[in-house]
Parts: C-alpha cells; structure tokens; sequence
C-alpha cells in the first residue's frame, strides 16, 4: 500500500508540473489572445487538470478501501482462529454440557448446578478440585453457597449402587438426598445434617463417619486412595470401603433411605490440594 501511495504521489507531482508549464505558456501567450479566448482556454484547462485530480483521488480512495477491505478481513480470520485455539487450550469450568443419555444406568457425573464457588470441575464432570479463587457460577437455588461441596447429576431410589471415588487431601464423600439444604453452611455441610452420611479424611490419615452432626472416628487407618460407596436401598444401609489389592470395610451406616440419593463430594483445602474423582459407578 506504501508503494501505491508513493506512485500516486508521483503522478500528482508530475500533474503539478504539468500545471506549471501551462500557466507559464498562458502567460507567455497572453497577449497574443484576446480576452475571452484566454479565459476560455484557461477554463478548460483548469477542467482538465481538477479531473486528473479527481481521478487519481477516486482510484486511490477505491484502492484504499479495498486494501482496507482486505486487510480488515485477514484480521478477522486470524481473530477466528485464535479463538478457536485458544477455546481448545483454555478450561471454562461453566461450558455448557450435560451427559448424554446411555444405557449405562450406573453412569454418575457432578452436577454444575450445585457445584460451590471454590470447586472447579473437569471438562468430563468427573473430578473436583478445590481453588483458591472464586469461580464465577450463575447463581442456582441449587448451588451449595456455602460449603465446598458438589452433588452428583445422577441420583437413585431404588437397588443397589456402587461408586468408587479416587481421593486426595482434606475431603467428604457422602451419600446424600436430593433434598439436602444449600444455602446455610451449618445445615447444608455433608454430615451435619439428617439428609447425609459422610466419611470424612482430615488429610493427615484421620477418618470420621459423620451423620446428623454426630463424629465418629473411624479405627482403622486409611491405606488407599480409592474409596467405595454402596447403597443398599433393600437392605437399608450405606459403607464406605478402602479398596485396594483387597477391599476395606471403613463404616457402615444403618438408613431407612425414603428419597432419592446422590454421591456428594467435599474438598477443604488448597494445600495440601484436594481433590475427588468418580473412577467407577455401577
């Protein structure tokens, strides 16, 4: 565009000239014409020389708009493909997605809607992390405000369901109803309520089974990372088992289990990190 601009500058310089030559010439041979033929021709000159003006100013204002045109259009395409890497790269813990329906009933994810502030979520909705700063989740009645927890998307009143949470740090895992309470940290905590049994890891290998505010301590020491959770509606109770080579029974509770249940996860720290994934559901 700068050469094109140099070549027009060029050609208006060369007119200029041109300009100067003939008004020299008209003055030269003013005398020999009489009044009225000078003005014409002066006229008609000057005609002449503002379309050669006009001429280069239009193309030059077209050529621009066109690189103008052009160039606006390869930003836009390179701002498009930005856009699309950086899409790819970056997590948004709120992209909308929701689990396809699937003949695997046992199938369990994390539910966005009640995801708290300080818990990210994994693309697949399978894991759970604690952050330290504030993510931005639109407010839900369903959204736990006050206690770092996350319920599952998936919950169940009947039979027998087995779910296998792979665990680090200070955390729950719970078997909660649906109904538990959200908005009040005191009532809506995993445990601390009738509507959920907890086992709880301090991060320094302490167990707890917590229900309706009652802490048990939990004898025997935790040696995996691998917790499984069963619910038995028939039979009326709810485990927890380390599973590693072998399978550990931790606790069990006795529940007459009248609603829907889901799997609850609680993460409390951000050092150590901690964090919860459903590695198994059936």
């Amino acid at each position: 565009m700068d050469q094109h601009f140099k070549m027009l500058m060029d050609q208006i310089t060369e007119s200029s000239n041109t300009v100067r030559k003939l008004q020299e010439d008209i003055h030269h041979n003013k005398q020999k014409m009489n009044p009225a033929s000078s003005i014409n021709g002066v006229t008609i000159v000057l005609l002449f020389l503002w379309f050669i003006v006009l001429y280069y100013a239009y193309n030059f204002s077209v050529e621009n708009q066109t690189l103008t045109e052009a160039l606006d259009e390869q930003q836009n395409r390179v701002h498009d493909i930005y856009s699309t890497i950086a899409e790819s790269l970056v997590y948004h813990p709120m992209k909308s997605y929701r689990p396809k329906e699937t003949e695997d009933q046992g199938a369990v994810m994390l539910d966005l809607d009640t995801v708290n502030h300080v818990l990210g979520v994994s693309a697949d909705l399978k894991t759970a992390e604690r952050v330290k700063a504030k993510l931005d989740y639109p407010n839900s009645n369903s959204r736990f405000d006050e206690a770092p927890q996350v319920l599952s998307s998936q919950c169940f009143s009947s039979g027998v369901h087995v779910w296998e949470v792979e665990a680090e740090g200070h955390w729950d895992i719970a078997v909660s109803y649906k109904s538990i309470q959200r908005k009040c940290k005191e009532t809506s905590a995993f445990g601390n309520n009738t509507e959920s049994w907890s086992l709880v890891h301090k991060g320094k290998g302490n167990l707890f089974a917590c229900h309706n505010k009652t802490k048990t301590p939990v004898s025997r020491a935790l040696q995996s990372s691998r917790i499984a959770v069963v619910v038995n509606f028939e039979e009326g109770s709810i485990s927890f088992s380390a599973v590693d080579s072998t399978v550990t029974q931790l606790h069990e509770f006795k529940a007459e289990l009248r609603q829907p249940v889901c799997l609850g996860l609680g993460l409390h720290h951000v050092d150590p990190p901690s964090r919860a994934s459903i590695v198994k559901a059936s």
